[in-house]
């Protein structure tokens, strides 16, 4: 399974079933609440047990399609591809432009590679409503992956015209701007995701590695030394950081930079294409 996040999750509570709730027995409320209280504690196979009663309890009932959709998700936690995949097309049988459904499938098909038809599904997903906060964000990853950056930039503005503002977001316009070459405007926007986001390495690296492949590293010498001392083990900004040094032929600085970098776990051969054949 690749590794993508599923949490926080879309997940199904007994207030999503009170508009029908004249149809809901004790014992169905009982189970679903079981249910969500197992997938908010991440207890899947426990999720899974009261998820599957509660459909044999009432099979008929209208509010099966948010089980359906719950019982995905929780398969997808368990590594059950197949019991995912049949979980969301019953749903969607009995409630085929359900977005909570399409979403959480897109959301399946991703954590196992499949992001052709990930993408397709948020396609679909936004067909019904453009505003759609996961599905914009996701899509707009995907389109970066794709190549197609004002694909990816119309998505990430659509997201910040609707929802709060977001790191990952501005990150992912930098990126669409970066390859655009737009120099300018990248830089921008990951400085915007800094501020969003002090915590985050990310967009600092982002930063570097804008300026080192526009041959403009010298100017964010600042936030290298800021960077280093604030993420004393990423070994991103160690190598960045003996470029620079050797391209001052500082090569015994940069030479530190190397072991430091390869100490905190950077791949060997990373480092060596970006710091060859060092020599004090």
């Amino acid at each position: 399974m690749t590794a993508i996040k599923l949490i926080p999750i879309i997940i199904m509570s007994v207030c999503a079933f009170l508009s029908e709730a004249q149809t809901l027995t004790a014992t169905y409320v009982a189970l679903a609440d079981s249910a969500d209280w197992y997938i908010r504690h991440e207890r899947w196979s426990d999720a899974e047990r009261n998820i599957v009663e509660a459909l044999r309890h009432e099979p008929a009932n209208k509010s099966n399609y948010l089980l359906w959709s719950n019982l995905g998700i929780v398969r997808t936690q368990l590594d059950d591809f197949n019991g995912a995949m049949q979980a969301y097309d019953i749903g969607l049988a009995s409630a085929p432009k359900s977005t909570h459904l399409i979403s959480n499938r897109a959301r399946t098909l991703l954590t196992f590679g499949k992001n052709k038809e990930a993408r397709a599904e948020l396609d679909r997903a936004l067909s019904l409503d453009s505003t759609l906060q996961w599905p914009l964000k996701m899509r707009g990853i995907l389109n970066l992956q794709d190549g197609k950056p004002a694909e990816a930039e119309k998505d990430f503005r659509q997201y910040l015209a609707h929802y709060k503002d977001d790191s990952t977001v501005r990150m992912g316009l930098g990126d669409a701007f970066g390859m655009g070459a737009r120099y300018d405007d990248a830089l921008k926007e990951y400085e915007r995701a800094a501020l969003l986001d002090r915590k985050d390495p990310e967009p600092a690296k982002k930063i570097l590695a804008l300026a080192y492949a526009n041959g403009r590293l010298p100017e964010q010498e600042r936030l290298l030394h800021d960077a280093v001392r604030k993420w004393p083990r990423e070994p991103f900004f160690y190598i960045i950081r003996g470029v620079l040094h050797r391209s001052r032929y500082q090569n015994s600085d940069a030479e530190i930079d190397k072991r430091m970098a390869l100490e905190y776990g950077a791949d060997p051969h990373t480092v060596e294409i970006f710091l060859p054949n060092l020599e004090k």
